[in-house]
């Protein structure tokens, strides 16, 4: 299997946490459904899923094939259900049946992906984004390696930040994130910290602590999030012990049936659950007249989740390579 060989179970499970919280934001725009717990939840929720892909960064002692391997599990995925559900399907469906979408059609939406919001299937942004981030970190990893001892380590976390640094403002003061470069800048602390965690024995760490250690400091980091979402918003400090809560929360629980099973496969969900939203959203926007707008997003978000355990078994068998389970191309 195209899977980590050791896979440990508590990281699995913040996975899972992690693309349910991502299926439940994406259900909420249907009807842009609110609860008192967004912010609180937006304040760590991106934050966490590069965190937890800084965890497994590797140079695999070359560009080139560190770059076939990224293309493997990103590229590959990202593509293939980008030309097949934001180019093929919707262009067929406009010029054949005459069904106009919100998004580009025609040759612009070959390159629709650079521009956000622009193509049907929008939840894959993320894969695109984290190709630029691994290509980027592997530069700043690289640059810092040439220097001994602890000035490695500085000039790794320097670079991270001054990117963070930049993505922001770039954020806050450009019109439009082109190809997600500015979000790939902006998140590269929150890489760097799953990155550093990882290579100073963080995981083993957090494995070795008491059941007592990791609910006192579960709840410390709990409540750090809260002041710093609602009394004093910063959003790297709250995306940050936001995380940790998380991490230290699914350590507590060590597993959970649905939630561990569908972290193990986070990217399938990452690449159809915004496809199925979409086909369910008439029959969400139906039952909300009869339910109420909550009911139905709840319905939506249940339907889409369960479904799952359907989907992940087809998937792995008949779409291994376009779903990062296989390599495409030899390694």
């Amino acid at each position: 299997m195209f899977q980590e060989a050791n896979r440990i179970a508590y990281i699995d499970l913040a996975k899972g946490f992690c693309i349910v919280l991502v299926v439940l934001f994406h259900a909420k725009g249907v009807l842009d459904v609110h609860y008192a717990s967004d912010a609180f939840l937006a304040s760590f929720r991106l934050p966490l899923y590069f965190f937890l892909s800084g965890l497994f960064f590797k140079d695999y002692g070359s560009f080139s094939r560190f770059v076939i391997k990224k293309v493997n599990r990103l590229l590959v995925p990202f593509f293939c259900f980008y030309l097949c559900f934001s180019v093929c399907v919707p262009n067929l469906l406009h010029d054949v049946l005459g069904i106009h979408f919100d998004t580009v059609v025609g040759w612009p939406s070959l390159w629709a992906f650079l521009w956000p919001g622009q193509y049907p299937n929008i939840p894959i942004w993320f894969l695109w984004c984290l190709f630029l981030m691994n290509v980027l970190f592997w530069i700043i990893y690289t640059t810092s390696n040439r220097y001994d001892g602890p000035w490695s380590i500085g000039i790794l976390i320097l670079l991270c930040v001054a990117c963070g640094f930049m993505g922001s403002q770039l954020m806050d003061n450009q019109p439009t994130d082109y190809g997600n470069v500015f979000k790939a800048l902006q998140s590269m602390p929150f890489f760097c910290f799953g990155y550093l965690l990882k290579h100073y024995d963080g995981l083993q760490r957090i494995q070795g602590m008491s059941r007592l250690s990791v609910l006192f400091s579960m709840l410390l980091f709990l409540g750090l999030t809260l002041f710093f979402t609602f009394y004093y918003p910063l959003y790297f400090t709250a995306g940050v012990t936001g995380t940790l809560f998380i991490l230290l929360l699914a350590r507590l629980m060590g597993r959970l049936p649905f939630f561990s099973y569908v972290g193990r496969y986070s990217i399938m969900l990452l690449l159809t659950h915004g496809l199925l939203i979409r086909a369910l959203t008439p029959l969400c926007l139906r039952l909300s007249e009869t339910t109420g707008p909550e009911i139905a997003v709840f319905l939506l978000f249940l339907t889409v989740l369960m479904s799952y355990y359907l989907l992940i078994p087809l998937m792995q068998r008949f779409l291994p390579y376009v779903t990062a389970q296989k390599p495409l191309f030899r390694e």
